[in-house]
């Protein structure tokens, strides 16, 4: 048999019509023998009763004409988030694509690339200052 509080919560799916078979059965045999579940089923009903007696706010006439003319009225919206977003979308592509490059087997080392370019550097100015002692050493004979 089911207790007093699982038959109130079940008790507004109950008038629904909202409960399965069983359940529905479960909380009828439970109305059956308890005064205080019945007593709160029928405050329950005259509850709804009175909520679907009462008026509904009606909706003030010309609303929608109203909405709809300053919709029309308003600016429309500029773009700019879309260049945000391309902007938002290329920039960690731009990233990713280069992470990745550095890390392709053959791709250089940074380190070792720099390196490398640092003494390619040193040679070409140690054989353009040898050039250029040699041209004088050659204008002084």
């Amino acid at each position: 048999m089911m207790r007093c509080d699982e038959v109130s919560r079940l008790l507004a799916d109950g008038m629904a019509g909202a409960l399965p078979r069983r359940r529905r059965q479960a909380v009828e045999a439970h109305l059956a023998g308890c005064a205080a579940c019945r007593a709160e089923q029928d405050a329950l009903a005259r509850a709804v009763g009175l909520l679907s007696q009462a008026a509904r706010p009606g909706v003030p006439a010309g609303l929608w004409a109203g909405v709809e003319a300053r919709l029309a009225a308003a600016p429309a919206p500029r773009r700019r988030w879309a260049l945000r977003l391309a902007w938002a979308g290329a920039v960690p592509a731009a990233l990713l694509a280069t992470a990745l490059w550095l890390r392709l087997p053959g791709a250089p080392d940074p380190l070792v690339a720099g390196h490398y370019r640092v003494r390619a550097s040193a040679s070409l100015a140690d054989s353009a200052v040898g050039d250029i002692l040699g041209a004088l050493a050659e204008q002084s004979r």
